[in-house]
C-alpha cells in the first residue's frame, strides 16, 4: 500500500453532521469556526452569520454598512478569528472590527494603526489571532512588524489605548517581518511565522 492510500484512509468522515449549501457562496466571505460556540461564522462585506456547527441551523445574522470605514471603499476584511466566549474579530485594514455574537450586534470599530502619511503608507494588519478563554486576548502584527501587540477586547471596547502591549521578537534578519500568528488558548502558547521563513 503506498503513502497517499494510507493517508486518505486515515481521513475518512465519521458521520455527517450537517448538510450546508455551498451553492450560494460570496465572493470575499470568510469563514471561521468559534470552538466556545460551537458554530461557523460567515462574514461578507455587508453581514455576519452564525451557523450551529451541529444542525447547519441559522442562529442569528448581523448586517452592518458595506464601508464601514465611512470612505466609499466596501469593506474588504483581511481575516476573521474567534475571541473569547462570544466575539468574532476582523482585521480591515488598520482597524480591527468586533461583533459580540451574544448580542448578535457590531460592537465596535477600533484603530489600531496609525494612518500612513504623505511620505509613508498606512501599515495594515499582516497577521491576527486571539484566545477564546474568559480574557479574550487579540495579538496581531502590522506589515512590516517584527514585534506582536497585545490587548484585550474589553480594553478595545472601553476605548482604552493603554490596555496594548508590544511583544518583542527577535528576528535573524532585519527584513523579517511577521506573517502568520497562531494561539493555543489551552496550553497559553503563542506561534508566529515570518517572511524570512523563520518561525518561533
Amino acid at each position: 500500500m503506498d503513502v497517499r492510500r494510507q493517508m486518505t484512509s486515515s481521513l475518512q468522515i465519521k458521520e455527517i453532521i450537517a448538510d450546508m449549501d455551498g451553492q450560494r457562496c460570496v465572493v470575499g466571505e470568510l469563514v471561521v469556526y468559534h470552538p466556545v460556540r460551537d458554530s461557523i461564522v460567515s462574514v461578507t462585506s455587508t453581514s455576519l452569520q452564525e451557523i450551529d456547527a451541529r444542525t447547519g441551523v441559522l442562529m442569528g445574522e448581523i448586517a452592518f454598512d458595506g464601508s464601514l470605514l465611512g470612505d466609499s471603499k466596501p469593506n474588504a476584511f483581511e481575516c476573521v478569528v474567534a475571541c473569547g466566549h462570544k466575539y468574532i474579530v476582523a482585521a480591515l485594514s488598520r482597524y480591527l472590527v468586533i461583533w459580540d455574537l451574544r448580542d448578535m450586534v457590531l460592537a465596535h470599530v477600533a484603530e489600531v494603526a496609525v494612518a500612513g502619511t504623505m511620505s509613508q503608507k498606512t501599515r495594515h494588519l499582516s497577521a491576527l489571532t486571539a484566545s477564546t478563554d474568559m480574557a479574550a486576548t487579540l495579538f496581531f502584527a502590522h506589515e512590516g512588524s517584527q514585534s506582536i501587540k497585545v490587548v484585550s477586547v474589553d480594553a478595545l471596547l472601553n476605548g482604552s489605548s493603554t490596555g496594548m502591549r508590544k511583544l518583542p521578537r527577535k528576528a535573524s534578519t532585519r527584513n523579517s517581518a511577521i506573517t502568520v500568528l497562531a494561539y493555543h488558548t489551552a496550553h497559553a502558547l503563542l506561534g508566529c511565522g515570518a517572511s524570512d521563513g523563520a518561525s518561533s
